[in-house]
Protein backbone atom coordinates (compact mmCIF):
# COMPACT_ATOMS: atom_id res chain seq x y z
CA UNK A 1 0.00 0.00 0.00
CA UNK A 2 1.28 3.61 -0.93
CA UNK A 3 -0.05 7.24 -0.02
CA UNK A 4 0.23 10.02 -1.85
CA UNK A 5 -0.71 13.62 -0.43
CA UNK A 6 -2.81 16.10 -1.82
CA UNK A 7 -1.10 18.59 -3.38
CA UNK A 8 0.57 15.84 -5.26
CA UNK A 9 -2.73 15.25 -6.80
CA UNK A 10 -3.65 18.83 -7.25
CA UNK A 11 -0.28 19.20 -9.32
CA UNK A 12 -1.43 16.29 -11.45
CA UNK A 13 -4.89 16.33 -12.10
CA UNK A 14 -5.70 20.11 -11.84
CA UNK A 15 -2.35 22.31 -13.29
CA UNK A 16 -1.19 20.70 -16.93
CA UNK A 17 0.52 23.13 -19.04
CA UNK A 18 1.65 21.76 -22.22
CA UNK A 19 1.90 24.09 -25.04
CA UNK A 20 1.16 24.41 -28.56
CA UNK A 21 2.24 27.54 -28.62
CA UNK A 22 3.44 31.02 -26.86
CA UNK A 23 -0.48 32.04 -26.37
CA UNK A 24 -2.15 28.70 -25.92
CA UNK A 25 -2.29 25.50 -24.11
CA UNK A 26 -2.92 21.48 -24.67
CA UNK A 27 -4.70 20.71 -21.31
CA UNK A 28 -6.26 23.82 -19.62
CA UNK A 29 -7.32 23.21 -16.03
CA UNK A 30 -10.56 23.11 -15.31
CA UNK A 31 -12.63 22.63 -12.44
CA UNK A 32 -13.93 18.68 -12.18
CA UNK A 33 -17.68 18.14 -11.73
CA UNK A 34 -19.14 17.82 -8.51
CA UNK A 35 -21.30 14.84 -9.18
CA UNK A 36 -19.87 11.62 -11.07
CA UNK A 37 -21.92 8.58 -11.78
CA UNK A 38 -18.95 6.20 -9.81
CA UNK A 39 -21.05 2.95 -9.04
CA UNK A 40 -19.27 2.29 -5.80
CA UNK A 41 -19.36 4.11 -2.61
CA UNK A 42 -16.30 6.20 -1.31
CA UNK A 43 -14.94 6.16 1.65
CA UNK A 44 -12.85 9.16 3.62
CA UNK A 45 -13.29 11.18 6.19
CA UNK A 46 -14.66 14.66 6.46
CA UNK A 47 -13.20 17.91 5.62
CA UNK A 48 -13.73 20.50 8.44
CA UNK A 49 -13.09 23.61 5.49
CA UNK A 50 -15.29 26.68 4.03
CA UNK A 51 -12.89 27.88 1.82
CA UNK A 52 -13.26 27.66 -2.18
CA UNK A 53 -9.75 25.94 -2.73
CA UNK A 54 -10.43 23.10 -0.39
CA UNK A 55 -13.45 22.38 -1.49
CA UNK A 56 -12.65 22.18 -4.96
CA UNK A 57 -9.89 19.94 -4.07
CA UNK A 58 -11.69 17.75 -1.95
CA UNK A 59 -14.26 17.19 -5.02
CA UNK A 60 -11.23 16.50 -7.17
CA UNK A 61 -9.87 13.85 -4.38
CA UNK A 62 -13.27 11.70 -3.88
CA UNK A 63 -13.37 11.29 -7.40
CA UNK A 64 -10.19 10.00 -7.85
CA UNK A 65 -11.15 7.98 -4.63
CA UNK A 66 -14.17 6.29 -6.26
CA UNK A 67 -11.59 5.80 -9.75
CA UNK A 68 -9.65 4.14 -6.94
CA UNK A 69 -12.15 1.85 -6.05
CA UNK A 70 -13.63 1.09 -9.29
CA UNK A 71 -10.01 0.09 -10.69
CA UNK A 72 -9.39 -3.14 -9.11
CA UNK A 73 -7.50 -4.42 -11.80
CA UNK A 74 -6.01 -2.92 -15.39
CA UNK A 75 -9.22 -4.03 -16.66
CA UNK A 76 -11.47 -2.29 -14.19
CA UNK A 77 -9.11 0.51 -14.68
CA UNK A 78 -9.91 0.18 -18.73
CA UNK A 79 -13.55 -0.17 -18.18
CA UNK A 80 -13.65 3.05 -16.21
CA UNK A 81 -11.88 4.82 -18.38
CA UNK A 82 -14.39 4.01 -21.24
CA UNK A 83 -17.36 4.74 -19.34
CA UNK A 84 -16.17 8.45 -18.20
CA UNK A 85 -15.36 9.22 -21.58
CA UNK A 86 -18.40 7.89 -23.34
CA UNK A 87 -19.86 10.18 -20.49
CA UNK A 88 -17.98 13.35 -22.09
CA UNK A 89 -19.19 12.72 -24.97
CA UNK A 90 -16.39 10.82 -26.52
CA UNK A 91 -17.39 8.38 -29.53
CA UNK A 92 -15.94 4.74 -29.16
CA UNK A 93 -14.07 3.78 -32.61
CA UNK A 94 -13.91 -0.15 -33.93
CA UNK A 95 -10.39 -1.21 -35.38
CA UNK A 96 -12.08 -3.60 -37.27
CA UNK A 97 -13.84 -0.91 -39.43
CA UNK A 98 -12.70 2.17 -40.98
CA UNK A 99 -12.50 5.37 -39.45
CA UNK A 100 -14.13 8.33 -40.16
CA UNK A 101 -12.61 11.47 -37.96
CA UNK A 102 -13.33 14.91 -38.35
CA UNK A 103 -11.75 18.27 -36.78
CA UNK A 104 -13.09 18.70 -33.84
CA UNK A 105 -13.96 15.05 -33.11
CA UNK A 106 -13.46 13.02 -29.79
CA UNK A 107 -12.49 9.74 -29.98
CA UNK A 108 -11.13 6.45 -28.63
CA UNK A 109 -10.39 2.78 -28.32
CA UNK A 110 -9.37 0.07 -26.50
CA UNK A 111 -7.33 -3.38 -27.10
CA UNK A 112 -7.78 -6.25 -24.88
CA UNK A 113 -10.23 -4.69 -22.75
CA UNK A 114 -6.69 -3.27 -20.98
CA UNK A 115 -5.44 -1.01 -22.90
CA UNK A 116 -6.88 2.34 -24.02
CA UNK A 117 -6.03 5.41 -26.52
CA UNK A 118 -8.16 8.23 -26.69
CA UNK A 119 -7.86 11.65 -28.45
CA UNK A 120 -9.19 14.99 -29.66
CA UNK A 121 -8.76 16.04 -33.24
CA UNK A 122 -8.43 20.04 -33.35
CA UNK A 123 -10.33 21.89 -35.31
CA UNK A 124 -7.46 23.51 -37.17
CA UNK A 125 -5.83 20.53 -37.51
CA UNK A 126 -3.82 19.65 -40.82
CA UNK A 127 -2.84 16.03 -41.90
CA UNK A 128 -1.13 17.74 -44.78
CA UNK A 129 1.24 20.39 -42.91
CA UNK A 130 5.02 19.40 -42.42
CA UNK A 131 5.82 19.81 -38.42
CA UNK A 132 8.45 17.57 -37.84
CA UNK A 133 10.15 13.36 -39.59
CA UNK A 134 7.55 11.03 -40.58
CA UNK A 135 4.48 12.92 -41.00
CA UNK A 136 3.00 12.83 -44.22
CA UNK A 137 3.55 15.96 -46.78
CA UNK A 138 2.46 17.32 -50.00
CA UNK A 139 5.20 18.01 -52.50
CA UNK A 140 4.50 18.40 -56.16
CA UNK A 141 6.28 19.44 -59.64
CA UNK A 142 4.34 18.53 -62.67
CA UNK A 143 2.76 15.53 -60.33
CA UNK A 144 1.98 15.70 -57.00
CA UNK A 145 3.23 12.70 -54.42
CA UNK A 146 2.59 12.35 -51.23
CA UNK A 147 6.27 10.63 -48.60
CA UNK A 148 6.72 10.22 -45.39
CA UNK A 149 10.37 11.30 -44.90
CA UNK A 150 11.97 8.87 -41.83
CA UNK A 151 15.05 10.81 -40.77
CA UNK A 152 18.35 9.24 -39.68
CA UNK A 153 18.89 12.26 -37.66
CA UNK A 154 15.43 13.22 -36.03
CA UNK A 155 16.73 16.67 -34.62
CA UNK A 156 15.61 18.48 -37.56
CA UNK A 157 12.31 18.89 -39.26
CA UNK A 158 13.13 19.65 -42.67
CA UNK A 159 11.35 21.35 -45.73
CA UNK A 160 11.47 19.24 -48.90
CA UNK A 161 11.11 20.49 -52.74
CA UNK A 162 10.39 17.14 -54.66
CA UNK A 163 11.76 18.18 -58.47
CA UNK A 164 11.33 16.34 -61.72
CA UNK A 165 12.15 11.82 -60.44
CA UNK A 166 12.94 12.98 -56.79
CA UNK A 167 15.75 15.67 -57.40
CA UNK A 168 16.13 17.21 -53.99
CA UNK A 169 17.64 20.96 -53.38
CA UNK A 170 20.71 20.64 -51.65
CA UNK A 171 21.79 24.27 -50.81
CA UNK A 172 22.47 23.68 -47.42
CA UNK A 173 25.63 23.07 -45.96
CA UNK A 174 24.09 20.22 -43.30
CA UNK A 175 23.11 17.45 -45.00
CA UNK A 176 21.40 14.82 -43.69
CA UNK A 177 20.07 10.95 -45.18
CA UNK A 178 16.80 10.40 -45.36
CA UNK A 179 14.37 8.03 -47.00
CA UNK A 180 11.68 8.93 -48.75
CA UNK A 181 8.82 6.73 -49.29
CA UNK A 182 6.32 7.50 -52.06
CA UNK A 183 2.78 6.48 -51.68
CA UNK A 184 2.10 7.10 -55.76
CA UNK A 185 5.65 5.26 -57.13
CA UNK A 186 4.62 6.04 -60.75
CA UNK A 187 7.77 7.09 -62.12
CA UNK A 188 9.74 6.08 -59.10
CA UNK A 189 10.90 3.04 -57.59
CA UNK A 190 9.94 3.33 -53.26
CA UNK A 191 11.86 3.22 -51.10
CA UNK A 192 14.25 5.75 -52.41
CA UNK A 193 17.97 6.57 -50.71
CA UNK A 194 18.36 10.22 -51.03
CA UNK A 195 20.56 13.43 -49.55
CA UNK A 196 18.33 15.86 -48.08
CA UNK A 197 19.37 19.42 -46.92
CA UNK A 198 17.66 21.17 -44.23
CA UNK A 199 16.53 24.01 -45.41
CA UNK A 200 14.73 25.42 -42.27
CA UNK A 201 13.04 24.42 -38.99
CA UNK A 202 9.26 24.41 -38.51
CA UNK A 203 9.38 25.11 -34.94
CA UNK A 204 5.87 26.70 -34.61
CA UNK A 205 3.78 24.79 -37.43
CA UNK A 206 0.96 22.76 -36.26
CA UNK A 207 -0.48 19.03 -37.36
CA UNK A 208 0.79 17.50 -34.36
CA UNK A 209 0.43 15.10 -31.01
CA UNK A 210 0.54 16.19 -27.87
CA UNK A 211 0.30 13.28 -25.75
CA UNK A 212 0.54 12.04 -22.06
CA UNK A 213 0.67 8.17 -21.74
CA UNK A 214 0.39 6.04 -18.55
CA UNK A 215 -0.74 2.37 -17.45
CA UNK A 216 -3.46 1.03 -16.12
CA UNK A 217 -1.12 -2.35 -14.85
CA UNK A 218 -0.12 -1.97 -10.73
CA UNK A 219 1.79 -5.20 -9.33
CA UNK A 220 0.00 -7.92 -7.99
CA UNK A 221 -0.65 -11.63 -7.32
CA UNK A 222 -2.41 -13.16 -10.22
CA UNK A 223 -3.88 -16.74 -10.23
CA UNK A 224 -2.40 -19.27 -11.77
CA UNK A 225 -3.86 -21.08 -15.18
CA UNK A 226 -4.56 -24.02 -12.65
CA UNK A 227 -5.72 -22.60 -9.60
CA UNK A 228 -6.31 -25.70 -7.30
CA UNK A 229 -3.49 -26.22 -4.86
CA UNK A 230 -2.53 -29.42 -3.54
CA UNK A 231 -0.22 -28.82 -1.66
CA UNK A 232 -2.47 -28.94 1.74
CA UNK A 233 -5.22 -31.66 2.97
CA UNK A 234 -6.58 -29.37 5.59
CA UNK A 235 -6.86 -26.02 3.53
CA UNK A 236 -8.00 -24.86 -0.33
CA UNK A 237 -5.24 -22.85 -1.17
CA UNK A 238 -4.99 -20.93 -4.87
CA UNK A 239 -1.92 -21.22 -6.73
CA UNK A 240 -0.73 -17.72 -7.39
CA UNK A 241 2.34 -15.99 -9.06
CA UNK A 242 3.78 -12.58 -8.81
CA UNK A 243 3.30 -9.67 -11.29
CA UNK A 244 5.40 -7.06 -11.54
CA UNK A 245 7.73 -6.00 -8.68
CA UNK A 246 5.99 -5.34 -5.54
CA UNK A 247 6.23 -4.97 -1.83
CA UNK A 248 5.48 -8.76 -1.51
CA UNK A 249 6.00 -8.73 2.42
CA UNK A 250 2.92 -6.60 2.72
CA UNK A 251 0.43 -8.75 0.97
CA UNK A 252 0.48 -11.01 4.15
CA UNK A 253 -2.31 -10.48 6.67
CA UNK A 254 -4.87 -8.76 4.81
CA UNK A 255 -8.61 -9.15 3.41
CA UNK A 256 -8.13 -10.13 -0.04
CA UNK A 257 -10.62 -11.24 -3.12
CA UNK A 258 -10.10 -11.46 -6.66
CA UNK A 259 -11.16 -9.74 -9.71
CA UNK A 260 -10.50 -9.71 -13.21
CA UNK A 261 -11.87 -11.20 -16.66
CA UNK A 262 -14.10 -14.27 -17.95
CA UNK A 263 -15.24 -15.68 -20.57
CA UNK A 264 -18.47 -17.18 -20.97
CA UNK A 265 -19.95 -19.24 -23.05
CA UNK A 266 -23.53 -18.01 -24.65
CA UNK A 267 -26.28 -20.41 -25.04
CA UNK A 268 -25.65 -19.75 -28.68
CA UNK A 269 -21.94 -21.79 -27.77
CA UNK A 270 -20.61 -18.01 -28.74
CA UNK A 271 -18.13 -16.38 -26.27
CA UNK A 272 -18.34 -13.00 -24.26
CA UNK A 273 -15.36 -11.44 -21.95
CA UNK A 274 -17.05 -10.16 -18.71
CA UNK A 275 -15.66 -8.55 -15.58
CA UNK A 276 -15.81 -9.67 -12.14
CA UNK A 277 -15.33 -8.07 -9.06
CA UNK A 278 -15.73 -10.17 -5.64
CA UNK A 279 -16.77 -7.21 -3.24
CA UNK A 280 -15.80 -9.29 0.21
CA UNK A 281 -12.49 -10.75 1.79
CA UNK A 282 -12.40 -14.76 0.36
CA UNK A 283 -8.48 -15.08 0.54
CA UNK A 284 -5.98 -14.69 2.97
CA UNK A 285 -2.18 -14.91 3.46
CA UNK A 286 -1.33 -15.62 7.04
CA UNK A 287 1.97 -15.28 8.66
CA UNK A 288 3.15 -17.56 10.99
CA UNK A 289 3.13 -16.72 15.10
CA UNK A 290 6.10 -15.80 16.77
CA UNK A 291 5.92 -19.11 18.02
CA UNK A 292 6.74 -21.25 14.96
CA UNK A 293 9.05 -18.27 13.53
CA UNK A 294 11.29 -17.00 16.98
CA UNK A 295 14.14 -15.51 15.19
CA UNK A 296 11.91 -13.74 12.21
CA UNK A 297 12.80 -10.31 14.31
CA UNK A 298 16.39 -10.97 14.24
CA UNK A 299 16.74 -12.86 10.60
CA UNK A 300 14.06 -10.49 9.12
CA UNK A 301 10.90 -11.82 7.42
CA UNK A 302 11.96 -13.55 4.24
CA UNK A 303 9.16 -15.14 2.44
CA UNK A 304 9.61 -18.09 0.20
CA UNK A 305 6.88 -16.63 -3.09
CA UNK A 306 6.52 -19.74 -4.41
CA UNK A 307 5.60 -21.26 -1.10
CA UNK A 308 4.29 -19.10 1.87
CA UNK A 309 2.01 -16.85 -0.82
CA UNK A 310 -0.75 -18.73 -1.33
CA UNK A 311 -3.71 -17.64 -0.32
CA UNK A 312 -6.50 -19.44 2.19
CA UNK A 313 -9.41 -19.98 0.59
CA UNK A 314 -11.47 -22.66 2.98
CA UNK A 315 -10.83 -24.94 5.17
CA UNK A 316 -11.38 -28.79 3.40
CA UNK A 317 -14.69 -29.61 5.12
CA UNK A 318 -16.08 -33.28 4.74
CA UNK A 319 -19.78 -32.68 5.76
CA UNK A 320 -21.12 -30.70 3.14
CA UNK A 321 -25.12 -29.92 2.79
CA UNK A 322 -26.83 -31.42 -0.15
CA UNK A 323 -27.35 -27.96 -2.04
CA UNK A 324 -23.34 -27.87 -1.98
CA UNK A 325 -23.30 -31.19 -3.16
CA UNK A 326 -25.20 -30.64 -5.99
CA UNK A 327 -23.12 -27.86 -7.04
CA UNK A 328 -19.83 -29.44 -6.46
CA UNK A 329 -21.44 -32.05 -8.87
CA UNK A 330 -21.45 -29.78 -11.45
CA UNK A 331 -17.90 -28.73 -11.41
CA UNK A 332 -16.63 -32.34 -12.15
CA UNK A 333 -14.94 -30.46 -15.57
CA UNK A 334 -12.94 -27.71 -13.71
CA UNK A 335 -10.40 -29.86 -12.28
CA UNK A 336 -8.11 -27.05 -12.78
CA UNK A 337 -9.63 -24.85 -9.90
CA UNK A 338 -11.35 -25.07 -6.78
CA UNK A 339 -15.08 -26.18 -7.38
CA UNK A 340 -16.03 -23.07 -4.22
CA UNK A 341 -13.97 -20.30 -6.11
CA UNK A 342 -15.98 -21.40 -9.58
CA UNK A 343 -19.33 -21.48 -7.66
CA UNK A 344 -18.20 -18.00 -5.52
CA UNK A 345 -17.50 -16.96 -9.60
CA UNK A 346 -20.57 -18.17 -11.00
CA UNK A 347 -22.96 -16.35 -8.56
CA UNK A 348 -21.21 -13.25 -9.14
CA UNK A 349 -21.67 -13.80 -12.68
CA UNK A 350 -25.21 -14.99 -12.33
CA UNK A 351 -24.31 -17.89 -14.55
CA UNK A 352 -23.98 -21.41 -14.05
CA UNK A 353 -20.58 -23.35 -13.39
CA UNK A 354 -20.05 -25.22 -16.43
CA UNK A 355 -20.74 -21.52 -18.49
CA UNK A 356 -17.25 -20.43 -17.07
CA UNK A 357 -14.76 -21.71 -20.06
CA UNK A 358 -11.83 -19.56 -18.86
CA UNK A 359 -10.49 -16.69 -16.29
CA UNK A 360 -7.92 -14.15 -15.87
CA UNK A 361 -8.01 -12.98 -12.16
CA UNK A 362 -5.94 -10.66 -9.82
CA UNK A 363 -5.78 -10.75 -6.29
CA UNK A 364 -6.84 -7.82 -4.74
CA UNK A 365 -7.15 -5.69 -1.11
CA UNK A 366 -10.52 -5.47 -0.45
CA UNK A 367 -9.68 -2.51 1.62
CA UNK A 368 -11.07 0.82 0.26
CA UNK A 369 -8.98 3.58 -0.81
CA UNK A 370 -9.74 6.45 1.72
CA UNK A 371 -8.23 9.69 2.71
CA UNK A 372 -6.18 9.63 6.11
CA UNK A 373 -3.40 11.81 8.18
CA UNK A 374 -4.59 14.15 10.56
CA UNK A 375 -5.58 16.78 8.64
CA UNK A 376 -6.65 14.03 5.94
CA UNK A 377 -3.92 14.92 3.30
CA UNK A 378 -2.57 11.64 2.51
CA UNK A 379 -4.83 9.11 -0.06
CA UNK A 380 -4.11 5.55 1.69
CA UNK A 381 -4.80 3.22 -1.27
CA UNK A 382 -2.73 0.42 -3.41
CA UNK A 383 -2.50 0.78 -7.22
CA UNK A 384 -1.31 4.19 -7.33
CA UNK A 385 1.45 2.81 -9.05
CA UNK A 386 0.27 4.03 -11.66
CA UNK A 387 -3.49 5.05 -11.26
CA UNK A 388 -2.63 8.19 -10.11
CA UNK A 389 -1.43 9.40 -13.36
CA UNK A 390 -3.66 7.26 -15.44
CA UNK A 391 -6.50 9.18 -14.02
CA UNK A 392 -4.83 12.76 -14.36
CA UNK A 393 -4.19 11.96 -17.75
CA UNK A 394 -7.86 11.37 -18.51
CA UNK A 395 -9.44 14.16 -16.49
CA UNK A 396 -6.82 16.40 -18.08
CA UNK A 397 -8.23 15.83 -21.58
CA UNK A 398 -11.76 15.20 -20.66
CA UNK A 399 -12.14 18.85 -18.97
CA UNK A 400 -9.81 20.31 -22.08
CA UNK A 401 -12.30 19.59 -24.52
CA UNK A 402 -15.65 19.44 -22.62
CA UNK A 403 -16.97 22.52 -23.73
CA UNK A 404 -17.70 23.30 -27.56
CA UNK A 405 -15.15 25.98 -28.25
CA UNK A 406 -12.51 23.73 -26.47
CA UNK A 407 -10.56 22.93 -29.80
CA UNK A 408 -11.68 26.05 -31.87
CA UNK A 409 -8.13 27.08 -32.32
CA UNK A 410 -6.39 24.06 -31.85
CA UNK A 411 -3.99 22.59 -34.40
CA UNK A 412 -2.90 19.48 -33.09
CA UNK A 413 -4.29 16.28 -31.72
CA UNK A 414 -4.71 15.69 -27.78
CA UNK A 415 -4.34 12.32 -26.70
CA UNK A 416 -3.87 9.90 -23.80
CA UNK A 417 -2.20 6.38 -24.24
CA UNK A 418 -3.16 4.42 -21.11
CA UNK A 419 -0.86 1.20 -21.60
CA UNK A 420 -0.90 -2.38 -20.07
CA UNK A 421 1.82 -4.77 -19.28
CA UNK A 422 4.48 -1.69 -18.34
CA UNK A 423 5.26 -3.41 -14.71
CA UNK A 424 6.50 -6.22 -16.62
CA UNK A 425 8.39 -4.84 -19.68
CA UNK A 426 6.22 -6.38 -22.24
CA UNK A 427 7.58 -4.55 -25.28
CA UNK A 428 4.27 -5.85 -27.77
CA UNK A 429 1.85 -4.03 -24.83
CA UNK A 430 3.71 -1.53 -23.49
CA UNK A 431 4.99 -0.03 -26.43
CA UNK A 432 3.53 1.84 -29.99
CA UNK A 433 3.49 -1.41 -31.94
CA UNK A 434 0.31 -2.46 -29.97
CA UNK A 435 -1.55 -0.23 -31.65
CA UNK A 436 -0.54 -0.67 -34.68
CA UNK A 437 -2.64 -2.53 -37.23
Amino acid sequence: MASISRPHILLHSSSPSFKLNPSSSLFRSRKLPNSLPFNRRRSFCSVNSTSHHKSESVSIVNNFLDYLNESWTHFHATAEAKRQLLAAGFHLLNENEEWNLKPGGRYFFTRNMSCLVAFAVGENYDAHTLIGLGVSLPVSDTDTYNYIIIGVDVSCPVSVSVLHRLSVPLSDTDTYNYIIIGVDVSGVRCPVYVSVSVLHRLYDVGNGFYAIAAHTDSPCLKLKPKTASLKSSSYMMVNVQTYGGGLWHTWFDRDLSVAGRVILRRSDNSFVHKLVKVNRPILRIPTLAIHLDRTVNQDGFKPNLETHLLPLLSMKLEDISSESKEKTAALSSKASHHPLLMQILSEELKCDVDDIVSIELNVCDTQPSCLGGANNEFIFSGRLDNLASSYCALRALVDSCESPGDLASEQAIRMVALFDNEEILLKELVHPPCFRP
